[in-house]
């Protein structure tokens, strides 16, 4: 890694782009791997009725990483102003934690809808 600012693994997030892109990063990573499970699951239902079972968790793992760009994007600014705003230091692992807790919330956000629609 070099030394010129770009490393997400440092020891601290200094300025508020690289608060911003690493939770963003952390919430992509969390929401296609939930996307990436929630496919596979969805492949192995539809095994019998479709050919084009091998690119359900693909597309669905594209879906989720623009989904978590999205939500991430914008919980992310949020985030981002009240550290920067703050005298607090973000670590790479509060953004990891932030990200991949954004990417828990949007979960339990989606469940909570499907099962009030019942």
């Amino acid at each position: 890694m070099t030394d010129d600012g770009s490393d997400l693994f440092r020891s601290s997030l200094d300025t508020y782009r690289e608060m911003w892109l690493a939770v963003t990063i952390w919430n992509m990573v969390g929401l296609g791997t939930l996307y990436f499970i929630c496919g596979f699951i969805a492949a192995l239902a539809f095994r019998r009725k479709t050919k084009a079972i091998i690119f359900i968790p693909f597309a669905s793992t594209l879906f989720g990483v623009l989904a978590g760009l999205a939500e991430g994007a914008l919980f992310a600014l949020v985030i981002a102003l009240i550290y920067i705003s703050g005298p607090f230091a973000m670590q790479w692992w509060m953004a990891a934690v932030w990200g991949l807790g954004l990417s828990i919330f949007y979960l339990i956000l989606s469940l909570l809808r499907i099962i009030t629609q019942w």
